[in-house]
């Protein structure tokens, strides 16, 4: 993308959201210490189609990169206003000419946690994750 000059900016709209955007600036502020253990908590309702299973990259890759459990309209009404926010903040650094504040390596990276993840799975091992990032 920056050789071909173009930008481009992951849907990542959850890092807009106010309620979001308040727990990663009292963490990285240090408020609160340094954070040592992050854990996150997703429960779909119901197990996706075995269709989808044989083809999406599994559990650890699908949940690292969104949770696709909710229901839309619930998911186009919580987060509206993080959607504003990203869409603002996209043409923002079209016109400005500014780098995307969520890139191409903010989606690259839970892709490689995925595969990582599910590598370490399957070979019962540490995976680093420079073992899969040519990937």
């Amino acid at each position: 993308m920056q050789q071909a000059g173009v930008k481009l900016q992951i849907g990542f709209n959850r890092r807009f959201d106010p309620s979001f955007r308040r727990v990663h600036d009292v963490v990285a502020s240090g408020k609160i210490g340094r954070a040592h253990i992050l854990r996150i908590m997703s429960r779909d309702p119901a197990p996706p189609p075995l269709a989808y299973v044989k083809v999406s990259g599994g559990i650890l890759s699908n949940a690292n990169s969104i949770s696709t459990s909710l229901p839309l309209n619930f998911f186009m009404e919580r987060y509206a206003g993080s959607f504003v926010a990203e869409m603002k903040a996209f043409v923002t650094s079209i016109v400005e000419d500014k780098t995307p504040p969520v890139t191409g390596i903010d989606g690259r990276i839970p892709v490689v946690m995925g595969i990582a993840a599910k590598m370490s799975y399957a070979e019962k091992r540490l995976v680093k994750l420079s073992e899969v990032d040519h990937v």
